[in-house]
């Protein structure tokens, strides 16, 4: 995706019908000024959005903090908006992350989206090495990628609701290239 490339409609149809963190996207796509005066994208532009107990977010807001913390990347990377106040916002998202890690260590999608976003905002260091240990087994014999649609996972020679697709296999392509990239930077 081009940083540079401007959306051909600043405000999309429809926008008001939207889930929060698309609008939260659209807006960071965007930069546009009268997305900004939308109550849910108000409403991320602080730590407090979603919950502040870890087991709650981690059981009934799984992607709450990555979603959140996609649209704020968007924001930054556009330059839209308060600069400290969005590297604060992305700090205290990182952590959250972090603390959802040490709870959540089953294989789903949102188990993808943590590390990854780790990666992607530039806290490389802050993903311990048995998480990407757990992302690379993820990967199936034929590249693509899988996580458990369960809350439990099987063990390895027991049938489970494995789902592999696209979501999760460009989500696991990319936390590895973000991994050797950053490998890469360390001379390892």
């Amino acid at each position: 995706v081009d940083p540079a490339a401007t959306p051909a409609s600043r405000r999309v149809e429809g926008f008001d019908t939207l889930p929060a963190y698309v609008k939260l996207m659209t807006y960071g796509m965007s930069c546009e000024p009268t997305l900004a005066n939308d109550e849910m994208v108000r409403g991320q532009m602080n730590l407090g959005w979603c919950s502040a107990l870890t087991a709650r977010r981690v059981l009934r807001q799984p992607k709450c903090v990555t979603h959140q913390l996609m649209g704020i990347m968007l924001l930054a990377q556009r330059r839209c908006g308060d600069a400290t106040q969005l590297a604060a916002l992305t700090r205290g998202l990182q952590d959250r992350i972090e603390d959802e890690m040490s709870l959540d260590i089953v294989m789903r999608d949102e188990y993808l989206q943590r590390v990854l976003m780790l990666y992607w905002t530039g806290v490389p260091e802050q993903v311990k090495p048995v998480w990407l240990r757990r992302v690379l087994r993820a990967q199936q014999p034929d590249g693509s990628w899988r996580y458990d649609a369960q809350w439990t996972t099987p063990a390895p020679d027991e049938p489970g609701d494995v789902v592999t697709g696209f979501h999760a296999t460009a989500q696991g392509m990319l936390i590895v290239a973000l991994a050797l990239q950053q490998a890469a930077v360390q001379g390892r």
